[in-house]
């Protein structure tokens, strides 16, 4: 007798015995036992998750003499015949090639006649979406209300490419990608039964590339078999599958977090070894993914080797935002893999990239004062020892109106240093020089850090004004006429900006404030009119204006 492949040779016969789909088998086998058994089925779901399978075992069971426990009982001929394909009342189509309208004509004329043995007449059709349009509008009507002993089992991958009229003409099962765990079991079942030695590694591998689908599941194992010579060991595996080990993944991972430039040679030499790109980067992101979700806590079974658990373990500073930086610039790769010209440079410098990264600070451990430096480059052993304060200097805008411009020995220092966090004061000791107007220009962002610190709400003041002119400690300031909010806000604030000024010049600083109108005509703080409040003059009134800095728009 000739060789029967294992997909072939250990295809369930029972409701039980199909794995994975247990939400479809036990409602086809309460329809039998209530007698509720409609006339169309369709069956969608993935290759080799047992849509014709099942659609073979409940044909079987609606024909069977002797059925037990609503499941066929197998020996009867019935069951027999339709098990060996030779049934006159069971009748297998297969749509891609049989798909035009004389043949939905001859199956038309077909149904009229009784069954031969059995209670029903049962018209399998695979692959049903490859139909043409004219085939299904010559099926709807049979389909809709066909001869009582007339049951149809319509099974396809793609259920999106069927007309509504036939998905609103029979009951829809979804069959389910076969989990992880059951898939792994089912492969031990059949490995013990064939008598051949393997390893739990192997069994992992090989239902990860079957990907939910049995009947792939099965071929791989039959390949894995034959190359290994009956006995499955994970080396073999690997290599007849052309994937790559766990531990090496577990290297690069390694390498990337401890920045080692080994990196790039180690991912050279498993490409040259044979492993497609396309292999590699898709495993490396499952594995990321994997790691990710060990990180985050999340309790569910992972498949991951103790090597891995114990590299995460290790470095405990590896964090989840980390790792989603990482999986981001992998993804991306993988998904313009297709579009490369030369995917080898583009793999290193995705290499590069990933080498370069630091570890992700968050703003809760700035503010905490957790995080002391930071370095300048990717690959430079140089360190800044820049101190971080509980405040990030952002670098604001504004206006000068005077042309004077800074001297040459007065500008800031290069920024060559590239330092973009500093101290937030500049120490009263550092302060060796002359107040002038191009002190204030040179640090009027870190003034306006100070300022938001204390009172956040004075930094909308002092947002459009320009710094004119610095003469005998007086600041003077200008804004525009328009901006009738904010003068009246500095003029009410101006004893607390002064404060300020004080505390970050070391020297008492008067403020004067002037108001250009829409011509141009410069007035004084004491010229600013209050608006006419008319009736406002209610305490409650009064009391939200000055709650919430209020301004008479109109009255």
């Amino acid at each position: 007798m000739s060789y029967q492949v294992l997909s072939r040779k250990w295809r369930p016969q029972l409701f039980e015995d199909v794995i994975g789909q247990t939400h479809i088998t036990r409602t086809l086998q309460n329809a039998i036992l209530k007698e509720r058994v409609a006339h169309g089925f369709l069956f969608c779901g993935v290759r080799g998750v047992g849509k014709t399978t099942t659609a073979r075992i409940f044909s079987k069971a609606l024909n069977c003499v002797n059925i037990n426990k609503n499941n066929p009982c197998n020996s009867c001929n019935n069951c027999k015949d339709i098990t060996i394909g030779r049934s006159l009342d069971v009748l297998e189509i297969d749509g891609a090639s049989n798909r035009g309208i004389d043949e939905i004509r001859e199956l038309r004329e077909a149904v009229k006649y009784p069954p031969a043995n059995g209670k029903f007449r049962i018209y399998i059709i695979d692959e049903v979406h490859m139909l043409t349009t004219h085939a299904f509008n010559a099926l709807l009507k049979t389909l809709e209300e066909p001869p009582a002993h007339v049951k149809f089992i319509l099974a396809t991958t793609d259920p999106q490419k069927l007309p509504q009229t036939i998905l609103s003409r029979t009951l829809r099962f979804e069959f389910k990608r076969v989990q992880l765990p059951l898939l792994k079991d089912y492969i031990k079942k059949i490995l013990n039964k064939e008598d051949i030695e393997y390893d739990v590694e192997s069994i992992i591998q090989i239902a990860k590339k079957g990907d939910g689908s049995v009947r792939d599941s099965l071929s791989i194992l039959d390949q894995a078999i034959a190359y290994t010579g009956g006995s499955l060991q994970i080396d073999k595996v690997q290599e007849i599958l052309g994937m790559i080990s766990e531990s090496l993944y577990c290297s690069i991972l390694t390498d990337i977090i401890t920045k080692n430039k080994q990196l790039i040679v180690s991912v050279h030499k498993a490409l040259n070894a044979g492993v497609s790109l396309p292999d590699f980067i898709i495993g490396f992101n499952h594995y990321l993914n994997q790691v990710m979700l060990l990180k985050s806590g999340v309790e569910i079974e992972l498949e991951l080797a103790e090597e891995t658990v114990s590299m995460v373990n290790e470095y405990e500073n590896l964090k989840v935002l980390d790792l989603l930086r990482i999986i981001e610039i992998t993804q991306n790769f993988e998904s313009g893999l297709r579009y490369m010209n030369y995917p080898q440079l583009n793999l290193d410098s995705m290499l590069i990239k990933l080498l370069s990264m630091d570890s992700t600070i968050t703003i809760s451990e700035v503010l905490e004062g957790q995080v002391k430096n930071i370095p300048l480059s990717p690959f430079s052993s140089i360190k800044a020892n820049t101190e971080f304060t509980t405040s990030i200097i952002k670098k604001k805008q504004v206006k000068i109106i005077n042309k004077t411009k800074v001297a040459e020995s007065e500008k800031p220092i290069s920024d060559d240093l590239n330092a973009d966090i500093v101290s937030s004061k500049i120490k009263n000791s550092e302060i060796n020089h002359k107040l002038d107007l191009n002190f204030f220009i040179r640090n009027w962002g870190d003034f306006l850090d100070q300022v938001e610190a204390e009172h956040p709400k004075f930094l909308t003041y002092l947002s459009e004004i320009n710094l004119k002119s610095f003469e005998n400690d007086k600041l003077t300031i200008e804004i525009n006429a328009e901006d009738r909010f904010n003068a009246k806000g500095i003029k009410k604030n101006q004893t607390d900006l002064e404060r300020i000024f004080k505390e970050y010049s070391g020297e008492e600083i008067k403020l004067i404030l002037e108001i250009k109108n829409e011509k141009m005509k410069k007035l004084s703080v004491s010229e600013i009119k209050e608006p006419d409040r008319g009736m406002e003059g209610h305490p409650l009134f009064e009391t939200i204006m000055d709650t919430f800095d209020g301004e008479i728009i109109r009255s």
